[in-house]
């Protein structure tokens, strides 16, 4: 019980350490996390009875919720584009811990007493703070980032005369002021202006969103529609996932089957799981379907492995049911940031998150009152399977739809690009229109200088239109598999 209620505490206060991320920054976050779960080790080294037991894995609770947030949200600020692969990488991350501590705890207490073995954790936990101290403050890398392309604006406004001189020097002889250069500068100079103003409105309204308040923020959240249809598909989301590896080890038992086979097919699911989340995380990040979208199917995924095992009733069907398991259900941890990110400003986006995690902390909660009851009333645990089947499935069918009423952008033309005949061919029709324009316009300044240079020219650009769009055209003949069913989704 009381372990069970420090993996409530790791989510439950997840909007107070989201909130403190739209305060200050994510290093310091982290780094209360760290000493907090440090210290709740050494008071779990001393607890002289089960009142400080309880306040000691309230502490670790406390701090894995701050830390996990802290990480995970570090990842989606320091990178842009690659952002989903990072959060990814991240959650992948937390597999590995989760799937080598138990090794290693089982080391340090076969050679260490108790009290040695906790103080042994707590001290290895405080030398992550040297890592969070390497991460520099968000502010930093801004400011760098912005002074670079300040840089880059400029060496291109410096530049500018030369690279156009040609150019200027053609529009001139029709220009009856004679001052064609000096407009050429001044449209520069205007470009550069534009461009140190959106900076500024850039760094204005980020400043802006910094300062929301917490009012603010539950009122952005909780009066929006398609935030709270999340919130209750993510809850049901979570139900499945808890339960089913609650209710696995006791549907093996009452079907007969050995608990090493229970105990292996964990371990695949173990397995699958770690580079599942990293390819989730890549996947998003190629923004084919929004992340809303990805984690319904992966819901869906996830309700018809367990169904497979509930059907089947065999020990093959355990190992086959976490084979797939291992790669839907790691769209649990790798996609709910991403979906928030979506749709909302990175300053308040961690607070939504952490919204998300406490409504699923006390799903998780409603869910282990739901499965007794269910079992006692049917008297077989394969209709608490049933259960945790129907929570999936309408999870996902939810996020789907959710995906479609509240669409963000996608690359599906992209897609068709590679797959669809029609779109493959007015890309073509485009292409060769862009091409033949620039012919165009090529002729005609050379016509000032030499016809016969214009009509070679000319007739080149019109010789390589028509191979692109025979090219372009031989491509959409041969459509993908992959493409053509990505196309039908859409």
């Amino acid at each position: 019980m009381i372990t069970s209620w420090q993996s409530k505490r790791c989510t439950l206060h997840c909007p107070v350490a989201g909130y403190a991320l739209t305060r200050v920054q994510h290093r310091i976050v982290g780094a209360v996390g760290m000493v907090l779960i440090s210290s709740g080790y050494v008071l779990l080294a001393y607890a002289p009875n089960i009142y400080v037991l309880c306040v000691a894995t309230s502490l670790v609770g406390l701090g894995v919720g701050f830390s996990f947030m802290a990480m995970i949200w570090t990842a989606t600020i320091y990178f842009e584009e690659k952002k989903a692969t990072a959060v990814g990488l991240v959650t992948a991350g937390a597999g590995v811990g989760t799937f080598a501590l138990p090794s290693f705890c089982r080391v340090l207490f076969d050679n260490f007493t108790y009290q040695e073995t906790m103080i042994f954790i707590a001290g290895t936990v405080m030398q992550s703070l040297l890592l969070l101290m390497l991460i520099r403050p968000e502010s930093y890398w801004k400011t760098s980032k912005q002074s670079s392309n300040n840089e880059l604006v400029e060496g291109k406004y410096k530049s500018g005369n030369k690279l156009n001189v040609s150019t200027v020097s053609l529009s001139v002889i029709e220009d009856e002021t004679g001052n064609q250069q000096n407009e050429f500068q001044n449209s520069n100079c205007q470009s550069y202006q534009n461009a140190k103003d959106f900076d500024e409105s850039k760094n204005s309204s980020s400043k802006l969103k910094s300062s929301a308040s917490l009012k603010f923020m539950l009122r952005l959240f909780f009066t929006n529609k398609m935030f709270l249809t999340y919130m209750l598909s993510s809850c049901l989301l979570i139900q499945g996932f808890a339960s089913s590896f609650a209710v696995f080890p006791l549907y093996a038992e009452e079907l007969g089957i050995a608990k090493y086979h229970v105990s292996t097919a964990f371990i695949v699911y173990g397995v699958i799981e770690i580079p599942s989340k990293i390819l989730q995380g890549i996947l998003a990040n190629q923004k084919l379907v929004s992340a809303l979208f990805q984690l319904g199917v992966s819901s869906i995924g996830a309700g018809c492995s367990i169904l497979l095992a509930a059907v089947w009733a065999k020990k093959e069907a355990f190992y086959v049911s976490f084979l797939f398991l291992g790669f839907f259900f790691s769209a649990v941890m790798s996609l709910p940031p991403l979906v928030i990110l979506e749709r909302f400003d990175t300053k308040v986006a961690s607070f939504g998150s952490g919204l998300i995690l406490s409504g699923q902390c006390l799903a998780t909660v409603l869910s282990f009152g739901i499965t007794p009851i269910i079992r006692a009333k049917s008297g077989s645990w394969s209709a608490v399977l049933y259960y945790i089947v129907g929570t999936l499935l309408f999870a996902g069918i939810m996020n789907i739809i959710t995906s479609k009423i509240f669409p963000v952008e996608v690359k599906l033309g992209r897609l068709c690009e590679l797959g669809c005949p029609h779109t493959t061919t007015a890309a073509a029709t485009a292409a060769a229109t862009t091409a033949a324009t620039a012919a165009a316009t090529a002729a005609a300044a050379t016509a000032a200088a030499a016809t016969a240079a214009a009509t070679a020219a000319a007739a080149t650009a019109a010789t390589t239109a028509t191979a692109a769009a025979t090219a372009a055209a031989a491509t959409a003949a041969a459509p993908t598999t992959y493409t053509v069913l990505a196309c039908l989704i859409h």
